[in-house]
């Protein structure tokens, strides 16, 4: 057996295995962002030197890396000259702003 008709064999057998068998595909998964922290029933109190700037209270709230997501929140503000106080059914706290949606009160 020549040495030339080995290597001819093995590089057509190389050839046929790269040109019938197709890779398979592989499902991905789509992860769903999970909460850190979830609390009932809470009240959160914000504080810095002067005393305490923020007041929120709520009945449910879902605490993710950069926001919160709460029911029934009642947010007061005192960091301003002006007390500032805001009453909704569902809240979105992020970035120090507050998205409040439905039977909203200020």
């Amino acid at each position: 057996m020549n040495i030339n008709f080995f290597f001819v064999i093995i590089s057509i057998a190389l050839m046929m295995i790269f040109t019938l068998f197709k890779p398979l595909n592989i499902k991905t998964q789509n992860f769903e962002e999970t909460p850190l922290l979830e609390v009932s029933s809470f009240t959160l109190h914000e504080l810095n030197t002067l005393g305490i700037t923020t007041i929120m209270k709520g009945n449910n709230a879902l605490r993710y890396e950069d926001r919160y997501l709460v029911e029934n929140i009642d947010y007061t503000d005192n960091s301003k000259k002006y007390k500032a106080n805001m009453v909704a059914d569902k809240g979105v706290y992020k970035d120090n702003i507050v998205n409040l949606s439905g039977n909203i009160i200020y």
